[in-house]
């Protein structure tokens, strides 16, 4: 019988074993806090995952977009030294360690290198720069349930503006994706020869 269960196991894909033992998992995938093909690149790495380029002297003025998310009670702006606990833990629960772990890095520096866009009181997406590396723009995330209202774009816009105030002419998005949304409202261009990346293929896995 430990023979048989042990091959049964053997069968099963570490995806399907992340999803059955690890907690809350169910929870973010029915929520769409976290997609399949997200859960997919823990396991395998995405060949096409490039960095990408953005001139930040050439980016749309972010003002109107900010205007239009304003006027339906949703504001961008920078966050405080204070709300980094709130905002770090929303991060985590969201979209997992790492991200919210770049989190922490962008408020170690001055002016704090992480907007957040906030409904009334509820933050609803977040954008942080100059975390994993200098010039580096990302991570960035948005709510499921506040996607595709234009939150991403101010987030992004926003970030990049800061960015350009802090003198770049260009900044990075690393291991960019989906490319299309970075292209759209940015003008991103992609960087030839930057797969894999800086990200090491080795990572430190819990104890």
């Amino acid at each position: 019988m430990g023979g048989r269960r042990a091959g049964t196991f053997a069968t099963i894909s570490p995806i399907t074993i992340t999803i059955l033992f690890v907690p809350n998992l169910w929870t973010l995938l029915l929520r769409g806090s976290l997609r399949w093909a997200e859960l997919q690149c823990f396991f395998h790495k995405r060949p096409n995952m490039v960095d990408l380029l953005v001139k930040l002297y050439d980016i749309p003025d972010p003002s109107e977009t900010l205007a239009a998310l304003a006027a339906h009670g949703i504001v961008v702006r920078r966050a405080m030294a204070n709300e980094k606990t709130q905002v770090a833990d929303w991060i985590r629960n969201r979209f997992g360690d790492r991200w919210a772990a770049e989190c922490e890095a962008a408020f170690a520096r001055q002016p704090i290198a992480c907007f957040i866009a906030l409904y009334k009181t509820q933050m609803v997406g977040f954008a942080c720069h100059d975390a994993t590396c200098a010039n580096f723009f990302g991570p960035i995330g948005i709510d499921p349930v506040s996607r595709h209202k234009g939150v991403g774009r101010a987030l992004l816009l926003a970030t990049l503006q800061s960015m350009h105030h802090g003198g770049y002419a260009y900044a990075i998005v690393g291991s960019a994706g989906p490319e299309e949304f970075f292209e759209k409202c940015a003008g991103a261009i992609a960087i030839p020869g930057s797969t894999p990346g800086i990200y090491p293929s080795t990572t430190i896995k819990r104890q």
